[in-house]
């Protein structure tokens, strides 16, 4: 898992997205905002996005990414850090919650709806997903955006199709409880991809739910989103 960091301060590790990559970050603000609050950005590329490894089966489950953030807190000296995850990253954060929340201060999700539990996905969409990652003909035209998003970040689709053989993204979270990480829930009023969020934020209880109105990937450009956001991760700052 290749990691950049800026600033100096606390660590706050940056999640990105399905399709996306590590430095999304930065053209969205996030960086420059939370080195000017104090915190070091940290930011990783899951294998397939960006310049991470290669992908394959044994390392693109969300167990597998999950343990990838864990090793790289390791890497860092990090004993636990804050996390910001947005869409799959969202789901790497909330996994990490639930398994590893001592490695864990706060937590922020954006992104992430009913669609990320595994018992709830659409698995006609997700195949609808597969086919179109792995250039198969006459793919559901919805997903042509996605795809589309993987080619812009620099990302060979046809690389990215192991995240969606074995339950795949949008399919990663197998076990909820109440969280027992402060953590902050941002829900995008129109979001195309994950449209509802009511069952899982139900079962994971969060600190605060913030919802606002923006598409999928608009949320990660707003600034109260980002203001809002840094200032749940600065109520957990070590003194």
């Amino acid at each position: 898992m290749k990691l950049e960091t800026y600033g100096a301060g606390e660590a706050v590790v940056l999640l990105h997205g399905f399709t996306s990559r590590g430095d999304s970050w930065r053209r969205w603000g996030w960086v420059d905002r939370l080195v000017a609050h104090g915190f070091v950005a940290t930011l990783v590329d899951f294998p397939g996005h960006g310049d991470g490894a290669p992908p394959d089966a044994e390392n693109t489950t969300i167990t597998a990414l999950a343990a990838q953030v864990v090793d790289m807190l390791d890497q860092i000296g990090a004993a636990d850090a804050c996390l910001v995850g947005f869409s799959m990253g969202g789901g790497v954060a909330l996994h990490l919650a639930v398994e590893v929340p001592e490695r864990l201060r706060r937590v922020v999700v954006a992104g992430v709806g009913d669609e990320a539990v595994n018992a709830w996905h659409d698995d006609k969409r997700i195949a609808e997903l597969r086919a179109a990652f792995a250039g198969e003909p006459a793919p559901a035209r919805w997903t042509d955006s996605i795809v589309r998003n993987a080619e812009l970040a620099g990302n060979d689709p046809r690389g990215l199709v192991s995240f969606l053989r074995h339950g795949g993204w949008p399919g990663g979270l197998a076990r909820l409880e109440a969280l027992r990480v402060p953590t902050l829930f941002v829900v995008a009023e129109d979001d195309e991809y994950m449209p509802t969020a009511a069952r899982l934020l139900a079962e994971l209880a969060p600190a605060q739910v913030l919802r606002c109105a923006g598409s999928h990937h608009e949320i990660l450009g707003d600034p109260t989103v980002q203001e809002a956001a840094v200032a749940f991760l600065a109520q957990g700052r070590i003194e």
